[in-house]
């Protein structure tokens, strides 16, 4: 994802998110369970631990935090995040639904999308297939559907 002139990176397998620009890396966040999706807001940079259930801020105001800023936690094996304009919409993978993170940390139900799939081997991430999110400029969201292989639209 682009993020301050910069790709930032979740490296799931090494547990951090790192920043590549040119022949520079840059490590963001490190000893993070399962980092997945990444957001920016402006120079704020948001990352998903899927592994502990919760939405990090990993850079503030383009510095890395330590240790990250918990936004919200309580999350079924968070992948897919989108900056809204009332907090952010995650796909819960395992649990196969979208929620709202409120500014606040509260956690809203927006929609059932089907549950992930197992990893089929310990080799292999928890999730096979990211569960991903996009906000469209009209409000609305797209979050992929693994199983059904669908992109659903969810109307806000």
């Amino acid at each position: 994802m682009r993020f301050d002139d910069a790709l930032a990176v979740s490296e799931h397998a090494n547990h951090r998110v790192i920043s590549i620009k040119g022949d520079v890396t840059r490590v963001l966040a490190d000893g993070l369970g399962e980092p997945t999706g990444l957001a920016v807001s402006g120079r704020d940079l948001f990352v998903c631990d899927r592994a502990n259930g919760r939405l990090l801020k990993i850079v503030a105001n383009g510095v890395p935090v330590s240790p990250p800023t918990v936004v919200a936690r309580g999350l079924e094996a968070p992948e897919g995040i989108a900056v809204v304009a009332d907090g952010f919409a995650v796909v819960e993978a395992e649990r196969g639904r979208v929620v709202l993170v409120g500014k606040d940390g509260s956690i809203t139900p927006l929609a059932d999308t089907g549950p992930g799939s197992p990893a089929a081997s310990a080799a292999q991430p928890p999730s096979m297939v990211f569960n991903g999110i996009a906000a469209g400029p009209d409000g609305a969201l797209y979050a992929t559907g693994e199983h059904t292989r669908a992109l659903y639209r969810i109307a806000r």
